[in-house]
């Protein structure tokens, strides 16, 4: 009988990890439920939300480190830059926060990874390239998009989650020659993430004003579609125990 050369795939022992993006309006709970995954996590922050959030999971002893890379000093001389300073000013900070993904990445303690939030890392991608957020040729998008979604990608090859959040903004549609509000909401920044992760969420809050978690697309398992989560368990591990059958919610550090 002839030797078989063909590498067969084997079921992987690492532990479980999801690849998620997770949006909403603001103050309904995107950093609460980030911060209840598995820790160590490393936060790379681009937002304010996170402030008196982060303490409470530090209180119950979650390890968090934090990078920020807001940059107050220069947000008021950014705003008379010319695009040529701005794509100046704006490189290193993505270089920057690049190569922390990758260190985070191969990082043998770190569980889990979030951008907060994955709009404005779009932003920080663009002005990068462009140094402006408008007026930009769609065929020009070409390597800005594939390198961003290269970083995704590459989270699938490691056992760590990652969690990006993103803003909501208004849904407009066109309405004769003008374009109004249609009084529905919709993810602001990288059109295309509902394709690159494997669970989309959605953050709002019901009218006792309680958080709650609406899993709107989740390609891991379809079953999981439509389910809200409320109260105690809107959370991360809650979530995950029902998209990663055989899992727990302890599995996910709950």
């Amino acid at each position: 009988m002839a030797k078989d050369d063909l590498e067969w795939m084997k079921i992987k022992e690492d532990q479980p990890r999801l690849i998620m993006s997770l949006g909403g309006l603001e103050k309904c709970g995107k950093t609460h439920i980030a911060l209840s995954a598995p820790d160590p996590i490393a936060f790379q922050n681009f937002d304010n939300g996170m402030e008196g959030v982060v303490n409470k999971f530090l209180q119950v002893g979650k390890k968090i480190h934090l990078k920020d890379y807001r940059d107050k000093a220069q947000a008021l001389k950014i705003l008379t830059m010319t695009d040529t300073e701005t794509k100046s000013h704006y490189s290193p900070i993505w270089t920057g926060f690049k190569a922390d993904f990758l260190k985070y990445l191969e990082h043998k303690l770190i569980r889990t990874i979030v951008w907060d939030t994955g709009t404005e890392v779009w932003e920080l991608a663009r002005l990068a390239a462009f140094g402006k957020l408008d007026k930009v040729m769609p065929q020009h998008y070409g390597p800005v998009n594939s390198e961003f979604k290269a970083l995704i990608d590459l989270a699938f090859s490691y056992d760590k989650n990652l969690i990006i959040t993103h803003k909501y903004k208004k849904q407009y549609v066109a309405k004769g020659e003008k374009e109004v509000w249609n009084g529905k909401y919709e993810q602001a920044g990288y059109g295309g993430m509902g394709f690159l992760v494997q669970v989309v969420g959605r953050c709002f809050r019901d009218e006792g004003e309680n958080f709650c978690l609406e899993i709107k697309d989740c390609r891991h398992n379809e079953k999981c579609n439509g389910k809200i989560y409320v109260g105690e368990e809107c959370s991360f591990p809650w979530l995950a125990a029902d998209v990663v059958e055989g899992t727990t919610p302890m599995d996910w550090g709950l």
